[in-house]
């Protein structure tokens, strides 16, 4: 067999060693591909993990935000949701500041719940929009808390003093009353304690038109014309009593008379106004018509928040 001078024919052993290295050597590059194949693996592994991992951080640091701004918020429904009594205004005070600090923490809530999104999954997308529009819902909240936390404390320092306007009412009919009694007695002691007691009736009223027209400055909307009316009557009765009383002293027996009959139809002008709406029933039917609409709106937004709620948590 000829043979070319230029190529030099290898021994068995050479060619044996010459396959040992080729089979080596595309051994050696199937390994570099398998460990770049798994490096590029974990690589998209980590990328995964990281971005999963930081955006559950980031909402779960929204949580935290949200239950922290969800603590304050609950002081302040406790005060919009609560019955107004004489203490209310001064809870309306304690809590009021606390308004623009929550929005804060919102706010910062809102941006994680943002970031989070960056990049999320499809499906956790879903979750994060429904945070936030929760987030939305609790702003909107706080948003219509001044309003209402301003006609309730105006209302609750209305009904403190009708409150003492209607206890003094109270006062002045017992006081007459009383006057009565005396003067049916017919005599001298009678009629000197029938003028007391009426002079009593009368401070007693006149206190109480104070308080009702206080009542009346510190609500705006709110009406006692119907308790006046009768504190009028009322006032007239007692100093128609007081002459009355006099003129019987006096042995005045045409004075006594008008004065009685003046008497008589001053008290069936009053007694046709009795019973009187409770004056509690007066501030609360104004406080409905100052903030109606806006209480229903923001209990409706807050059952909208409970509901949302318990999809995410």
């Amino acid at each position: 067999m000829n043979t070319d001078n230029n190529s030099t024919p290898l021994s068995r052993s050479e060619r044996r060693e010459r396959k040992k290295k080729s089979k080596f050597n595309a051994g050696h590059l199937i390994i570099v591909v398998i460990i770049l194949a798994l490096l590029a693996g974990v690589g998209a592994y980590s990328y995964y993990a990281y971005y999963t991992s930081t955006t559950q951080y980031r909402v779960t640091q929204a949580f935290e935000l949200i239950d922290k701004a969800d603590d304050k918020i609950a002081r302040i429904d406790a005060v919009v949701d609560s019955e107004i009594t004489d203490e209310t205004a001064d809870q309306v005070e304690a809590v009021r500041e606390t308004i623009e600090p929550t929005r804060d923490i919102l706010r910062e809530a809102a941006d994680y719940i943002k970031r989070a999104q960056e990049n999320a999954s499809a499906e956790d997308m879903e979750r994060l929009v429904l945070i936030q529009e929760s987030i939305a819902l609790r702003g909107q909240m706080l948003g219509l808390f001044p309003q209402l936390l301003d006609v309730t404390e105006q209302s609750a320092r209305a009904l403190t003093g009708v409150l003492v306007g209607w206890e003094k009412l109270i006062e002045a009919q017992e006081a007459s009353v009383a006057a009565t009694e005396a003067f049916d007695k017919q005599d001298k002691a009678g009629m000197l304690e029938s003028v007391k007691q009426n002079n009593e009736a009368l401070s007693a009223l006149a206190r109480a038109r104070v308080e009702f027209n206080d009542a009346e400055r510190a609500l705006e909307g709110l009406s006692f014309k119907v308790y006046i009316d009768y504190i009028d009557l009322r006032e007239q009765m007692a100093e128609t009593a007081i002459k009355a009383a006099n003129a019987w002293t006096a042995d005045d027996e045409t004075a006594l008379k008008i004065d009685l009959e003046k008497y008589a139809e001053l008290l069936a002008l009053a007694q046709a106004m009795e019973p009187l709406t409770p004056p509690a029933d007066i501030v609360a039917a104004t406080y409905q018509e100052l903030v109606g609409a806006q209480s229903a709106e923001y209990f409706e937004i807050r059952e909208q928040v409970l509901s949302l709620d318990k999809k995410v948590r």
